[in-house]
């Protein structure tokens, strides 16, 4: 780990140097160049050349870089960029080019001068060399259509929007300001496959965030969700997967009209009619997805898919995965998944649905129950069919091991070790388990289980009791090529796993919800509510109930800082940099005094073209702990957001660079709406901009306490040119606490930082605010 931290510190100039510089002069930007040069800064060896001074051996070149594309190979030194040389260990590629600012623009030939041994002998002779060197853009992007990155929404717009412009305005800092958003905008025009559409919307308009995160969340911030409410679910999944900006798509039709025959008035064996033809016209739509994919292609990404987990896990940045096979490999899935349209897994989804509905349900169990049936038997009924086998479980204390596709137990404390209500390809493209009542165990020792849909489509749905769901990767909620659901209607219950899990979407919706009762989420990295490429992760936690969650602990931090972990989970988006863009990652707490902990990248957050959000509903007072990029951040090119609608919260980071923080190209909200509220930040915290980022950061009102960092805060930017925006603003009056600043003042800082405290709300105190300055 120590070397890999050593090795990104010196290659990262070189991997995204010249971002923004679109072409010679003023020319048509022409997306991001990706040179592709990475390693380290040596000596020249002495008698080579003329030169003297130092170069860069290349240790890696990573695939679909401009380095691989002429074929530069490792122990390569490049000794000169352009004619420009380095008398120094300070070599900084990314300037070095000849060009007006030194940066490199896709389709500029670079001219880059080497040294080469003559065989792959230690000591063998250097030969000098001269090569042209085509710069490309990042892999798999293109020009994308204007279509879905359209901000013409119906969306509220902000009251802090128009005092942040007057503001802006009044500092002289308009023009910088526009730039900015231009180059966002730069950010949007040359997408890979996998970009959402919502996400290029936000990352455009920074002041369009909060009221598409409130689309979003605001059907299901109230209300009590239980299995009746799936088509709710899997309409929320289209609106962020496919719907955002465009006109309605017919993806959710009515399913129930599709199904003959019907349940209604038969006996047991009418309701297995039933969930025959049901499971029947789901493969139908499986096949809409799947049906024109080889054996060899699914095969490869069943097989290579895990790799793909890994190199995440490992190195977080797909581009320095060193494993040369296995970063192929993973390109190559990438590739193949961009040939499949996944929206009719949601059609597929809406059907599985109607075989979980509570008046199905209901319905089977009175079937059952008049029979005649002996209900404390192991299995009651059971019917083997085309799509899998059909069982109804009897009340007492089952244990499950076989693969099921329809599986409905009707009472007992029962152990599942078997899919648990999740797809097995090739064989279930549609599962579904409703577990009537007991104190349940959900035992999963593989991978997508547990209301999975793996490359298809899982429902599990418990009706009450205290249960118990451990599992290992893609578990309790999870949609990978697919769309899972995990609906718990009761009971106080325990989530555990190791990495993405807990409602995660990958290529589809992975949904985890539960309905009521103090719940306990425990993960150590990517869980609770992550969006991968592709996908969105939701989860939803109803009621008032006094939740814990936490997602940190296998994995120390890539940067190095003793006693910090990895996390990267409770609502985040993010992609596999710089091969495929992020999802959607959606956590919504209803209410509740709640804790919540998790490592670096984490709590409403985006990493590289994703969108992370945090909902916090209700007035109690919550407890957050964070680290390295938490609560309400973007980080490269990505979009997160936090709101917290009351109560006395206090927010804590183990490390710096939290609660509302853009950097990169990046653009962050961080929005708490009341009570009295404590801020421990660390160094860059509490609304913090840099490197062309833009972050809003709100309190609305009570009596606050800001401690260890300074607010406003706009640091550098080295890797673009241009500025930054950083806008904070405590409004609705109240005695505030500040270590530097002052109640009911305004001050701006340099480039660019805006601070505001008000003495009422925001609406009601633009001019005093101009006034002030």
């Amino acid at each position: 780990m120590k070397a890999m931290r050593w090795f990104v510190a010196l290659c990262m100039c070189s991997t995204m140097c010249g971002a923004v510089a679109a072409a010679a002069g003023d020319g048509p930007y022409m997306g991001k160049p990706f040179l592709g040069i990475y390693g380290a800064t040596v000596p020249i060896p002495s008698n080579t050349l003329a030169l003297a001074g130092y170069g860069v051996r290349i240790d890696w070149i990573p695939v679909g870089s401009s380095a691989q594309n002429v074929d530069l190979r490792l122990g390569d030194i490049v000794v000169a960029l352009d004619g420009t040389t380095w008398s120094t260990k300070t070599v900084d590629l990314h300037t070095s080019f000849a060009t007006p600012d030194g940066r490199t623009y896709p389709s500029y030939i670079a001219t880059v001068q080497l040294l080469r041994a003559d065989d792959e002998a230690t000591n063998a002779p250097l030969s000098a060399m001269t090569v042209e060197v085509p710069i490309s853009r990042y892999p798999r992007t293109a020009p994308g259509a204007a279509a879905g990155a359209t901000t013409d929404v119906a969306i509220t717009r902000p009251d802090y929007e128009a005092l942040c412009w007057s503001l802006i305005r009044t500092n002289g800092l308009e023009a910088d300001c526009r730039d900015l958003l231009d180059r966002l905008d730069r950010c949007e025009q040359y997408p890979d496959p996998d970009r959402l559409p919502i996400v290029r919307a936000v990352h455009r308009d920074p002041f369009l965030l909060e009221g598409v995160v409130r689309s979003v969340v605001d059907p299901l911030a109230t209300k009590r969700l239980t299995a009746r409410d799936c088509p709710l679910l899997l309409e929320r999944a289209e609106h962020v997967l496919y719907a955002f900006g465009t006109d309605p798509i017919d993806t959710l039709p009515d399913a129930a009209a599709l199904i003959d025959p019907s349940y209604v008035g038969t006996d047991l064996e009418g309701h297995l009619d039933y969930i025959t033809a049901v499971l029947a016209a789901a493969a139908a739509v499986h096949r809409e997805v799947f049906g024109a994919v080889t054996e060899d292609d699914a095969d490869y990404i069943r097989t290579h898919r895990a790799q793909l987990f890994d190199a995440f896990a490992e190195v977080k940045m797909l581009s320095y995965d060193r494993d040369r096979e296995r970063q192929a490999a993973s390109v190559r899935l990438l590739d193949i998944v961009a040939t499949l349209d996944t929206r009719p897994l949601l059609r597929q989804a809406g059907l599985a649905a109607l075989l979980v509905a509570p008046d199905f349900t209901a319905s089977l169990r009175a079937a059952a129950e008049a029979s005649g049936k002996d209900l404390s038997q192991a299995t009651v009924v059971q019917r083997q069919t085309v799509q899998g086998l059909i069982l109804v479980g009897g009340t007492g204390h089952s244990r499950y091991q076989q693969e099921i596709a329809a599986l409905y137990d009707l009472g007992g404390d029962d152990v599942y070790a078997n899919n648990q209500g999740s797809s097995s390809w090739p064989t279930i493209p549609t599962a579904v388990l409703v577990d009537y009542g007991g104190d349940d165990a959900y035992e999963a020792d593989l991978d997508f289980k547990q209301g999975c849909g793996d490359m298809g489509v899982g429902l599990l749905v418990d009706c009450g009791g205290d249960d118990s769901y451990v599992g290992m990767r893609f578990t309790q909620g999870a949609g990978f090529l697919g769309v899972g659901l995990l609906i718990d209607e009761g009971g106080d219950d325990v989530y555990r796993g190791l990495v993405m899990h807990q409602g995660v979407g990958h290529w589809g919706a992975g949904i985890l919800v539960d309905t009521a009762g103090n719940d306990r989420y425990e993960a150590h990295q990517a869980s609770q509510a992550v969006g991968l490429p592709g996908g969105m992760g939701l989860l939803v936690d109803c009621g008032a109930g006094a939740d814990s969650y936490y997602c940190k602990g296998t994995q120390p931090t890539g940067y190095g800082t003793p006693g910090v972990f990895e996390g990267w989970g409770q609502g985040m988006g993010f992609g596999y940099r710089i091969y495929a863009s992020g999802g959607v990652g959606v956590l919504l707490d209803q209410g509740g005094s709640d804790r919540m902990e998790s490592g670096n990248f984490s709590m409403g957050g985006g990493y590289f073209y994703g969108l992370g959000i945090l909902y916090s509903g209700g007035t109690d007072s919550d407890h957050y702990i964070g680290s390295h990029y938490t609560q309400g951040f973007g980080c490269h090119q990505a979009v997160g957001a936090f709101i917290e609608c009351g109560g006395n919260d206090r927010y804590q980071t183990r490390d710096v660079a939290g609660q509302g923080l853009a950097w990169d190209e990046a653009v962050a909200l961080f929005l708490d709406e009341a009570g009295n509220d404590v801020y421990e930040g660390g160094g860059f915290s509490h609304g913090a901009s840099a490197m062309n980022g833009w972050t809003l950061f709100i309190d609305r009102e009570g009596d606050d306490t800001y401690l260890f960092a300074e607010q406003a805060r706009a640091g550098g930017n080295t890797y673009h040119g241009g500025t930054s925006l950083s806008f904070f603003c405590d409004s609705g009056g109240g005695t505030d606490i500040y270590s530097k600043r002052e109640n009911n003042s305004v001050v701006t800082g340099g480039v660019h930082a805006i601070f505001v405290d008000l003495p009422g709300a925001v609406g009601d105190q633009q001019g005093a605010a101009r006034q002030r300055l």
